[in-house]
């Protein structure tokens, strides 16, 4: 009985020793358990936006500003060529260029003014800015100064009439060329005297071979202001002397002046760009150039370098080839060259207007 309880007892031992066992043996890798999260359980780093305000940029400085100041009163045509010519250049060299007629000499930022007929007053502007440069350009009795230049202030129109005497002399036949002018003014009357020696110059006698027979070269003068009758008159008197080739002083007459002209079957040399409808008669237009000096001495405005005094050339314009062949064209301009050069006097006093 006591060996039967002693086998029962080692028995039990036995079990739970094993039991025991079990409980304590390790767990294999395979069998641990694998927590896997998820994709969109993954956390993402969230960023709060910046309470800083977003920079704003600062304005910028103007560039210097150019200004061409064509006053009331002043050519268009002119202010325009010079506008457009200027443009790139002046632009290039990182300026504004605007076109005004009223100036404020102490606007910021202003550092050339151009300024063309009437005068607006450029002694006074120039004075009043002397860190501006000013260039007044065909505007006369201005003395240059050390931020005021100039360009053409005295206009030789004795130069621009024999000229103007020349072309017609070369081009028409029997030496059958006129001019009409003012006659009250000296520019007018350097302007006649010149034409009139200019064609002198190229026709020695100018004798008519054929009739009617007139004392080439002719003139007729009106006076400043003239209205239709005194041009009218002036008209009649070329037509009546078998004039074929007149030279209009610049600002004698007007349009309907040269339309009259035209329809008289005369041809035209005057300034300036023809009106569509006198093109076909339209010689050339002798006049000055103010661009190309202004472009050569551009540089040296811009930085600062002023006080020039510089004659503004003249130039033949608006050519017609069909009346002014290229060769005739070439000779017209070697004469003009020894106008410029001085190689030739055109007899006339420049101030006055009169013959020498």
């Amino acid at each position: 009985m006591k060996f039967r309880s002693f086998r029962l007892s080692i028995l039990i031992w036995l079990c739970s020793s094993l039991v025991s066992l079990g409980a304590c043996r390790p767990v294999s890798p395979s069998s641990q358990p694998v927590v896997t999260l998820p994709v969109s359980a993954t956390p993402t780093l969230q960023v709060a936006p910046s309470a800083t305000p977003a920079l704003t940029p600062t304005a910028t400085q103007p560039a210097p500003l150019a200004v061409l100041l064509a006053p009331a009163g002043s050519d268009p045509v002119r202010a325009e060529t010079l506008r457009s010519a200027l443009q790139g250049p002046i632009t290039q060299a990182g300026l504004r260029w605007e076109v005004r007629s009223e100036l404020d000499p102490l606007e910021e930022g202003l550092r050339l003014v151009i300024a063309i007929p009437p005068d607006p007053g450029i002694v006074n502007l120039a004075s009043a800015a002397p860190q501006v440069q000013f260039l007044a350009a065909g505007i006369p009795g201005i003395q240059p100064a050390a931020n005021l230049s100039l360009v053409g202030g005295d206009i030789r129109f004795d130069q621009q009439g024999f000229l103007a005497g020349v072309i017609a002399a070369m081009l028409t036949p029997d030496w059958r060329v006129g001019a009409i002018s003012v006659g009250d003014t000296p520019d007018g009357k350097a302007a006649r005297n010149g034409f009139m020696n200019g064609a002198v110059y190229f026709c020695g006698l100018c004798l008519a071979y054929h009739g009617p027979i007139f004392d080439y070269p002719l003139y007729v003068e009106i006076p400043s202001g003239a209205g239709q009758a005194e041009w009218q008159a002036a008209v009649d008197a070329l037509v009546r002397q078998a004039v074929k080739t007149v030279y209009v002083f610049p600002g004698a007459g007007e349009q309907a002046m040269l339309e009259a002209l035209a329809q008289a079957g005369i041809n035209l040399i005057s300034s300036g760009t023809p009106a569509e409808n006198l093109r076909s008669q339209w010689i050339a237009s002798i006049g000055m150039d103010p661009v190309s000096p202004i472009l050569e001495h551009l540089p040296g405005l811009l930085e600062g370098r002023g006080g020039l005094d510089v004659l503004m050339p003249i130039v033949i314009q608006e050519v017609n080839p069909d009346l002014f062949s290229p060769g005739r064209q070439g000779l017209a301009e070697k004469i003009r060259n020894e106008l410029l050069n001085g190689e030739i006097d055109t007899g006339v006093d420049p101030l006055t207007g009169e013959q020498r």
